[in-house]
């Protein structure tokens, strides 16, 4: 990692990350915003450098741009599914 991250990919659509050695499809329900972010040098202490230097996290989320108002007691579902994308032609 390079350093902190923090994108909203604003779609109701599949999202392919391709990081050069591996790509990843990204589905969710509920939302139409997909939330990348990584904190870059501020790791949470209880995690190891060499760890942190190889994740993301990937989530969907209800931003701004796409907010949803419940009534009192009322729901409302989100759903992020991660796969392994098929490789390039």
């Amino acid at each position: 990692m390079r350093g902190a991250l923090d994108r909203i990919y604003q779609s109701n659509r599949p999202v392919v990350l391709d990081d050069g050695q591996r790509r990843l499809l990204i589905t969710k329900q509920g939302s139409d915003s997909t939330v990348v972010w990584h904190p870059g040098e501020g790791l949470p202490g209880d995690t190891p450098a060499e760890v942190g230097q190889r994740f993301l996290c990937v989530e969907a989320a209800c931003t701004r741009v796409d907010p949803v108002w419940l009534v009192p007691d009322g729901q409302h579902l989100l759903a992020t599914t991660i796969v392994k994308a098929p490789d390039h032609d």
